[in-house]
């Protein structure tokens, strides 16, 4: 009930064994430590903050993360939604649409 009321949609206890695995792999994943990237660099960034989840209250500290991996230019863009609506429409279509930007600016 507490994953439901936090979510916003339901979530059946079947799902809490693999929340859990999800979980679990995103906190090691959070160890990596990226050599420098040496392009450029388009970064989007929901303008929506998690509310729920392993990104809860921290989705601002990733842009300086990858803005200081970064040796060329790094451009920060603020699109619609929060980390699951971005991929859906309508927000899906200004993702692209800014994707398809960075891809010519820099072929």
């Amino acid at each position: 009930r507490l994953a439901s009321g936090q979510a916003g949609v339901p979530i059946g206890p079947e799902l809490v064994p693999t929340l859990f695995r999800v979980c679990r792999h995103s906190m090691r994943a959070a160890r990596f430590d990226p050599p420098p990237f040496l392009g450029n660099m388009t970064y989007l960034r929901c303008l929506e903050q998690q509310s729920f989840g392993i990104t809860s209250g921290v989705g601002h500290l990733a842009a300086p993360f990858w803005e200081d991996a970064c040796l060329g230019r790094f451009e920060l863009i603020d699109v619609p939604g929060n980390h699951f609506s971005v991929i859906e429409p309508p927000h899906v279509h200004t993702v692209t649409a800014h994707l398809l930007e960075a891809l010519r600016k820099n072929s």
